[in-house]
């Protein structure tokens, strides 16, 4: 398909394409291709063959594809310069009169309809294996018994003026031992006349039909496709001196945005002149190869040969006989090569993402390509332009003709915020994703899994926005999350887009004050909201001033006004690129890192509400819920009311539009005397109340029993574990990894909100996942017992991974700030309708959590100047650079044993002129380890040396060596991880020591490298603190990452039922065991088959095909006894040979 015989085709009708049915979606090979436009059947069989017809359309031409109720025809219209081109792809089912019937009478209805529907000049061509022989295009040669089967066809083409562009006799179909004219080209006498050619392809590519080429002399439209940047392939070194070079001669004395376009262009320049592009394969097919083309001319030439003696009447058996090896010879190179080439490409762990995406079936017949849509007066799009026009116009709607007046509202003091630093710049950048850089991204517009995709609205854009301002859009946006957690600028029950606030903490919430409610003898009444566009409808007017009146600076709201403001779009649909547009309401870019945060103060005030046990609301960004309690649904009205009718007035003053047909309201009860069915009306249409709703992506039904959702969660695990199965030769280790990336979140996404209604029948749905997924692991049998295969597989079974999520959950609320609306929820305890949440906090009642450590969103200011940390990649540099730090040098250690952790470190001076001499050390025993763990006490022993540090006069400066590379990291980039607290203290030390002129830094040089001069006295100070009879002086928070550990190794794993796995249990009495992941990641899929056989019994020996009836006895080969694992391994006498060449290996 990307071949350069095929670079003028248009269009490839396809008759019997390979095409397989799965989950319900057909999978094709090719499934896609960057040149081609796949078009399927709408309509499908439940055959062994989904469909039987199929096109492929160049992506420069625009196409719309035309519904036809029939697996076996294809047909779409090509939209060219003054006229539409109706294709159809045609298959008959063969010795049917009554198939071709039915299809000459689809055929008929299609045309009629097709030239009904359009007043430009109308083309068809109907295409494909009609399996009819007639006089009219078979020859003379047609049998009297064959002759006139084939009226439906005649009477189409006679009804529609179609004509038969092959020659007469060419004959397209080769059996056996005869050949004959099946094959058909008809189009209308127009077209007929602009004919260039219509012949066999001189290529024959193997199978019992030959390909037929038409060539009509019709202009069409260029196609140009640019080829994408390959980064990896780039001279860095060269891009960058390039970029230098071209800066110097740029004059820098003008305004921001000129110097920004200057940047701009230097580096995209430079991009575009100096990194190569890609260089599409010759072949559709990347297992191709030129021995396969060699092998293909010799197969065509031998058939030729027997063809035309054949034809001649002198067949001649040797040259039949030839043709025949040289058509076995290249059908079976080709299942080698492509067998071996897809092995390879699974043996590279880099292309496992790629290849789970080779099997996802496309939601749509038309793959991603965007059909013409449907505008507001009823017609469709007429090309491309049109089409991006109506996009454009669907994306970013007009601002409404009027806004309210927001009236007079609070006035928050502005927060400070310091200058921008160049320490912040340098971590977005070094933070940034790699092969990521400025320029257009040449990505299709995506979309969402809608039903109908005529409709603009049912796709979205993807506005990257690549550019470098990416960076300072999130250096802002950093600041901005900062300053709302340190001065509490957005309500505490808005989720999403901050730290530490997640989806699942918002449906806890939810679901603990449903509970809170029954306990009351109440029902809770809840109303969803669905904002139309949430980004691309954002007024900037109302945004700006709702961000200065809840205390952003005045130069900071400048700066979003500016950011907002003269945006341009450009939409890239179908190859087709818009021209620019000037967007009057462009809303908040859904590319940038600052829309999120953003978003958060223009829905501040619908979200302000406080959580009582009345009514409260929630928000995860632009999904907003409310809700109130009453005895009685209907004593709720007036509450949700009040609710629609906020709202409402919040939508009219803001320009933002509530989707009436998305709203959702649900009674959660189960009395169901206290339900109610009655409507609301919201804007004159009726809200019927719902028995469940999508929340966040959980479905919650009105009593929370969460059957449909985990009965979805099952089905979405199982297609994902399937997906994963049809990916063969991956290795044990690989597989494992996509499991736990892709089937088992698929299950378990929210699993605390639910996993307290999981009974034995929904577990049992769920590990038809788990079995799938450990037989794609190490290709156990299917009849494998389920525990045995996931103890093989070393997957955790579905309660295992759940309870440690429980612990994962209760755990990490224990660390929440108290301004966190769940730490409040934390310690509850009641007696009646124990909610979820209580449940989890008595699963880990035997967990120590005394004292355990608050962590905040942010460790540290994002403006705070980062500590000089020398962290380097070789330890013999590191070292170098240890032993070489001149001034005060301290050693810092750790240790732990005997049940304690200590901390130790020797103070050091050096300098030039003498050697240096230790001048004291110290010992600090920290606590026990169910405490503090080596990361730990790194930072404790780094932030006490710096704490005794003298504040003298200022010497050459002060270095602390460190031998965790790990606590030095987040050292240099603090986050949201154990021992903020100390790290807070190290930068405290640090600041005060510069503040009187000292210089710091901390250097990493590895524990097992002997030759630091002060390594040995530093851990000997450690190990002295954690001596007998050590007790920590002042007891210090306990860490979250030892208590989680902790808590997680005493979970015991479940072990095997007592009468399951009885030979496997004999084999390994450890399972199921962390061992087994060692034992498999090693070997690859041909391995792993073997020994999983060996070690589960059930494999591919006598003994056990007789007992599951594959074969006629039990006895081994070698005729001495039943062939079993035992006595293939150690008695059969054929393998005598290779079991000494194994003992001898072993020793």
């Amino acid at each position: 398909m990307n071949d350069e015989d095929l670079k003028d085709y248009r269009v490839l009708a396809v008759s019997e394409p390979y095409a397989r049915q799965i989950d319900g979606k057909v999978v094709t090979s090719p499934m896609m291709h960057s040149n081609w436009t796949r078009i399927l059947p709408t309509h499908t069989s439940d055959g062994p063959w989904p469909i039987r017809s199929m096109l492929w359309v160049r992506n420069n031409i625009e196409v719309e594809q035309i519904p036809v109720p029939s697996a076996d025809l294809t047909a779409a219209v090509l939209r060219l310069p003054g006229r539409g081109v109706l294709v159809v792809s045609v298959y008959v089912e063969g010795k049917s009169i009554e198939a071709l019937k039915t299809t000459a009478g689809l055929l008929h209805y299609l045309i009629q309809r097709f030239r009904q529907s359009s007043g430009a000049r109308t083309d068809v061509v109907l295409a494909g294996d009609f399996n009819s022989h007639d006089l009219l295009w078979g020859g003379d040669e047609i049998s009297v018994q064959r002759q006139g089967e084939a009226g439906p066809i005649i009477d189409l083409m006679s009804e529609h003026g179609l004509r038969s562009l092959l020659p007469r006799g060419t004959k397209t179909w080769q059996g056996k031992d005869q050949e004959s004219t099946i094959d058909l080209v008809l189009t209308t006498s127009e077209l007929a006349d602009e004919v260039a050619i219509c012949a066999i392809h001189p290529t024959d590519h193997g199978p019992d039909h030959r390909a037929i080429q038409t060539t009509f002399d019709i202009t069409m439209p260029e196609r140009s496709a640019r080829p994408r940047l390959l980064f990896k392939n780039a001279p860095w070194n060269l891009i960058r001196v390039r970029v230098q070079d071209n800066l110097r001669l740029l004059p820098w004395a003008v305004d921001v945005q000129t110097q920004t376009d200057q940047l701009m262009r230097v580096v995209l320049g430079a991009f575009h002149e100096l990194t190569p592009r890609a260089r599409p394969s010759p072949y559709a097919k990347r297992w191709w190869t030129k021995d396969l083309t060699q092998l293909r001319r010799t197969h065509t030439f031998w058939r030729n040969q027997a063809r035309t003696q054949r034809r001649a009447g002198q067949p001649r058996p040797e040259l039949e006989r030839q043709a025949k090896e040289a058509a076995k010879e290249f059908h079976d190179a080709i299942r080698y090569q492509r067998k071996a080439h897809w092995d390879d490409f699974l043996s590279d762990d880099a292309n496992i993402w790629k290849a789970t995406k080779y099997l996802k079936a496309g939601k749509t017949t038309t793959g991603d390509k965007v059909p013409p849509l449907r505008k507001g007066d009823g017609s469709m799009t007429e090309d491309k332009a049109d089409q991006a026009g109506e996009l454009l116009s669907a994306f970013f709607p007009p601002s409404p003709a009027r806004i309210e007046d927001e009236g007079v509202r609070p006035q928050r003091k502005a927060v400070p915020m310091p200058r921008l630093t160049l320490g912040e710049i340098e971590e977005k950048v070094m933070t940034a994703k790699p092969w990521k850089a400025p320029g257009e991204d040449e990505l299709p517009t995506a979309k969402p899994d809608k039903d109908d995709y005529t409709v603009a609205k049912a796709w979205r854009p993807i506005s990257l926005l690549s550019t470098l301002g990416k960076i300072l859009e999130a250096v802002v946006a950093e600041r901005i999350s900062y300053a709302v957690k340190t001065y509490g600028l957005l309500p505490a029950n808005h989720f999403g887009a901050r730290k530490r606030r997640s989806a699942e903490q918002a449906l806890l919430l939810l679901q603990e004050q449903v509970y809170k409610a029954w306990r009351n003898h109440k029902v809770l009444s809840l109303i969803s909201f669905d904002v139309k566009g949430a980004y691309n409808g954002v007024c900037k007017d109302r945004l700006l001033e709702r961000m200065k009146a809840r205390g952003m600076p005045t130069e900071l709201v400048r700066w979003i006004d500016e950011f907002c403001s003269g945006r341009t779009a450009s939409l890239v649909v179908n190859g087709y690129t818009s021209e620019q547009r000037e967007l009057p309401q462009a809303g908040l870019p859904q590319g940038s890192p600052l829309s999120p945060i953003l978003f958060l103060f223009f829905n501040a005030g619908l979200v302000q509400r406080r959580i009582k046990a009345e009514s409260a609301s929630i928000a995860f960004v632009d999904d907003y819920s409310a809700w109130v309690t009453g005895p009685t649904a209907e004593a709720n009205r007036e509450g949700i009311q009040a609710i629609i009718d906020d709202a409402l007035e919040w939508e009219a003053r803001s320009g933002a539009t509530f989707e009436t047909e998305k709203m959702t309201i649900v009674h959660f009860t189960r009395a169901t005397v206290r339900n109610s069915n009655r409507p609301f009306l919201i804007r004159g249409q009726e809200v019927q109340p719902k028995k469940n709703a999508k929340i966040l992506g959980v479905i919650m039904d009105d009593e929370l029993r969460f059957q449909e959702h985990m009965v979805k969660a099952a089905a979405n695990g199982l297609n994902a574990a399937v997906g994963l199965r049809r990916l063969k030769m991956l290795s044990p280790r690989v597989s494992r990894q996509l499991f736990e990336a892709t089937v088992a979140p698929a299950m378990d996404y929210a699993s605390n909100v639910w996993t307290h209604a999981l009974r034995a029948k929904h577990v049992g749905w769920m590990n038809k996942a788990q079995m799938v997924g450990a037989q794609a692991i190490t290709g156990a049998f299917r009849t494998v017992a389920k525990t045995v295969a996931m103890a093989e597989a070393n997957i955790r079974t579905i309660e295992e991974r759940h309870r440690q999520a429980t612990i994962r959950l209760c755990i990490n609320l224990q660390t929440l700030p108290m301004t966190h609306p769940l730490a409040a929820l934390r310690n509850c305890a009641t007696r009646r309708f124990v909610s979820p949440m209580q449940k989890i906090v008595t699963a880990v009642q035997t967990v120590q959590m005394d004292r355990i450590e608050d962590i905040h969103e942010y460790a540290l200011p994002p403006w705070t100047p980062r500590i000089q940390v020398i962290l380097e990649d070789d330890t013999a540099k590191a070292v170098r650079a240890a032993n070489d730090a001149k001034g005060i040098v301290i050693a810092t250690s750790g240790s732990q044993r005997d049940g304690m952790v200590g901390i130790g470190g020797a103070v050091c001076g050096a300098s030039h002129d003498r050697p240096g001499v230790v001048l004291a050390s110290y010992s600090v025993c920290l606590g026990t380890v169910e405490e503090q763990n080596p990361y730990t006490a790194v930072l404790a022993a780094i932030a006490m040396a710096l704490m005794c540090t003298p504040t003298g006069p200022p010497c050459r400066g002060v270095t602390v060596v460190a031998s965790s590379r790990s606590a030095l990291e987040v050292i240099r980039r603090p986050r949201k991880q154990s021992g903020q607290r100390t790290i807070r203290q190290i930068y405290d030390h640090v600041n005060r020591l510069v503040r009187r002129g000292w210089s710091v830094q901390l250097i990493w040089a590895p524990a097992k490298q002997a030759r630091f001069a002060w390594a040995s006295v530093a851990k000997a100070a450690a190990k002295k603190a954690t001596q007998a009879g050590s007790v920590a002086e002042q007891p210090t928070y306990r860490a979250r990452s030892t208590t989680l550990r902790l808590a997680l190794a005493r979970q015991q794993r479940d072990q095997l039922p007592e009468n399951v796995g009885k030979h496997s249990k004999r084999i390994d009495r450890a399972l199921p065991g962390k061992h087994t992941r060692t034992l498999y990641d090693s070997l690859t899929r041909k391995e792993a088959d073997v020994l999983v056989q060996l070690r589960t019994g059930m494999s591919r020996l006598n003994g056990y095909l007789y007992a599951i009836g594959a074969t006629d006895s039990d006895l081994c080969d070698c005729g001495q006894a039943v062939e079993t694992v035992d006595h293939f391994l150690f008695r059969c006498t054929k393998w005598i040979a290779q079991r000494d060449i194994l003992f001898e290996c072993e020793g």
